[in-house]
This record gives C-alpha cells, sequence and structure tokens, in this order.
C-alpha cells in the first residue's frame, strides 16, 4: 500500500465503509452481504450464500483474499495468490484461516458476477475533485480478470480495458450502453456524497462496481486512501492526464 503524503482524508476499514453506505437507501441495494469475519459469520454466510470472500478490512492490490466455495458438505478454498485447500467442516476452515492472516478482516457474500470473453470483471470509478470544487467522474474503466484467478485487479494479472471496448465485447447494443453508463456514473456520485457526508477532507475515491449474471448492479469496494490509475497513463493518456490534473491540485504526485 502506498503511503499517502498528501492531504485527503480517507475512510479506514471496508466494515465501517459498508456501513456507512448501508445506510442510504438506495446504495444498499447495490451491496453484497458483508459482516466482520470470525467463526460465526463465516459458516452462516458460507451456508446461506455458498461463495463467500475473506478479505482484509484494510487492504488493497488483491493481496490477502481467499474465496470459500461450499458444495457437497465442503469448503473449498483459493487465494488469491493462487493457493488451494478443501476442508470437511467450517471449524477447520476457520482455523486455517485464522493461521493465515492477521488483523481485523471481512467475510463478504460471493457475487456470481457476469464474464466478458469467458472472464470475469469489474469497473473502476474514479471520482475526484479540487479544493472547494464539486465531485467529478475523472474517468472510469474496467479491470477484466486473468483465467484461474478470484480476483481482478491488474496487480494480480487483470487487464485494463476502456468501457467502449467492454461494452462492444459484451455485444450490448448502443441502448443497454447508454443506460449502463447513466447507472454507473449515478451511483458514483451518489456513493461520493454518501461518504463524503461523514467524513471532511475527502477529495478522491475509486469505486468498484460489477454486474451480477442477471445484470444488476453490485458495489464490491471503495478505496478512498491512495486509488492507482497508473495503468491508463499508456492506455488513455487523456483519461490519466485528467485524472493527474485533479490529483496534483491536492499535492499526490503518485498515480
Amino acid at each position: 500500500m502506498s503511503d499517502k503524503k498528501y492531504r485527503s482524508s480517507w475512510l479506514a476499514g471496508k466494515l465501517r465503509v459498508h456501513r456507512y453506505l448501508a445506510e442510504d437507501a438506495k446504495v444498499r441495494k447495490w451491496l453484497p452481504r458483508t459482516s466482520a469475519f470470525n467463526k460465526t459469520n463465516l459458516t452462516r454466510m458460507a451456508q446461506k450464500h455458498g461463495t463467500v470472500y475473506v478479505k482484509p478490512d484494510i487492504g488493497s492490490l488483491g493481496l490477502g483474499i481467499y474465496r470459500v466455495r461450499r458444495a457437497s458438505g465442503r469448503y473449498r478454498l483459493r487465494s488469491s495468490g493462487g493457493q488451494t485447500a478443501a476442508f470437511a467442516d467450517p471449524d477447520a476452515l476457520y482455523r486455517y484461516l485464522r493461521r493465515r492472516g492477521s488483523g481485523r478482516r471481512i467475510v463478504q457474500q460471493g457475487i456470481a458476477l457476469e464474464k466478458v470473453n469467458g472472464r470475469t470483471y469489474d469497473i473502476r470509478s474514479m471520482m475526484q475533485r479540487k479544493r472547494g470544487g464539486p465531485w467529478t467522474l475523472t474517468g472510469i474503466f474496467a479491470k477484466v480478470g486473468k483465467p484461474g484467478r478470484i480476483v481482478n485487479n491488474y496487480a494480480r494479472g487483470g487487464r485494463i480495458v476502456l468501457l467502449n471496448r467492454l461494452f462492444r465485447d459484451l455485444g450490448l447494443p448502443r441502448s443497454r450502453r447508454r443506460k449502463r453508463l447513466a447507472q454507473l456514473t449515478g451511483a458514483s456520485y451518489r456513493i461520493a456524497r454518501v461518504l463524503s457526508a461523514r467524513k471532511a477532507g475527502m477529495y478522491e475515491m475509486g469505486i468498484d462496481f460489477a454486474y451480477d449474471r442477471g445484470g444488476r448492479l453490485r458495489v464490491l469496494e471503495v478505496n478512498s486512501r491512495h486509488p492507482q490509475f497508473y495503468p491508463l497513463k499508456n492506455i488513455s493518456p487523456s483519461m490519466y492526464d485528467r485524472m493527474m490534473r485533479y490529483a496534483r491540485s491536492i499535492g499526490r504526485t503518485n498515480p
């Protein structure tokens, strides 16, 4: 995680951010079920949803994430680093996870994500503002996962593509492309307003959206500490430059 030496407040903790977002009735509909990591929550959510993710409460770059799938009475685990394991009961699963992590973690409902060309993807929306200015959607792009990975992060082998390319590869007609872009834009502004009302001095946040297989919008995560956009430099220089202009206005020099 990058050290933050510029002035922009951030909200620490995925569970804390989830609770703030859940207080807004509209945003709540987009959120997967999320709880603190303990044996009771892990067991209950795995039994109810079939697939759950265990994540660091504070973390980035897709590190330290585990996917748990319950099927035929067994619990099959895969880490963001590619390790796999299987367990006959939730107690053994919980003991295994406890030995492989420190600090607070969360358990999050797994979402059956829509795929593009057979690969999962999510969408990063970058919200920024200058001092005294309004929130602005400075860029939006997709992260397409590497086969075999449980996360789509660029740092974990994901590929960055622009939204027009994503929509084309999904085979969406123009009317659905416009509808999705309008939905993503509106959701980005709403989330930025909800969270910045809870914490003064916020000037940037990266919001990770996804669509499930039924076409329903979901919010996977919001990162307000040091949301990264450096991969865009060679993919969309104009989007990258716009983000950097906003970033520099608050003293940020590292994308």
